[in-house]
């Protein structure tokens, strides 16, 4: 069975979320890390770019974002300067406290 975080509805093993035609999210909840990552499109990774020390957004060899890691979540989560903020933070709200 699934972890859920405490006080959150989102499982461990990850949901998928279609906002619009083109963005399709998969939503994964690490309760022992305390951790959230959003894959937003499937490519290889290339490298990572730390937006602090809670946030982390992984790249393709292009330079297109391709997820997004955000650590001690169950705190909230700071989405500023993250890319795709808007459809992160529509997966996110009632589940996570969002603030942008």
């Amino acid at each position: 069975m699934p972890a859920t975080a405490p006080g959150h509805g989102l499982t461990c093993d990850g949901r998928f979320v279609r906002l619009r035609d083109e963005v399709t999210l998969k939503v994964k909840y690490d309760q022992e890390a305390d951790a959230l990552y959003i894959t937003l499109r499937d490519a290889p990774w290339s490298y990572t770019r730390s937006l602090g020390g809670l946030r982390n957004v992984d790249y393709s060899a292009e330079g297109s974002p391709i997820g997004v890691e955000l650590l001690r979540a169950s705190k909230g989560v700071d989405l500023t300067d993250v890319p795709e903020a808007g459809p992160i933070g529509d997966a996110l709200r009632g589940s996570f406290r969002v603030y942008a």
